[in-house]
């Protein structure tokens, strides 16, 4: 278990790649919060070790909500950190 004793924050952890990122860092014995748009504040942990929490990433009031949760980790603690998100559909 190369993570043990590691926590982990992974932006779009709810579908696809961030999904499968919480999944790997999960088998390797990390603590991971996993943060999606489509999390609601009332989603149960899904398993031992994983903290799902609501994130859209264009609100600073959600980012300031994901820190207030996160920041009382001693920051040595927290490693690897994935953000990853869909693509804008309205892009120019």
């Amino acid at each position: 278990m190369r993570l043990s004793k590691k926590r982990a924050l992974v932006t779009g952890a709810a579908s696809g790649i961030g999904e499968a990122v919480v999944s790997a860092f999960l088998n390797e014995g990390a603590e991971v919060f996993g943060a999606d748009l489509s999390y609601s504040a009332n989603l149960p942990e899904r398993s031992t070790g994983f903290t799902p929490m609501p994130l859209d990433i264009s609100k600073e009031e959600d980012w300031e909500r994901l820190t207030k949760k996160v920041a009382p980790i001693e920051f040595s603690s927290l490693a690897p950190v994935f953000l990853m998100r869909k693509p804008l559909t309205n892009a120019p």
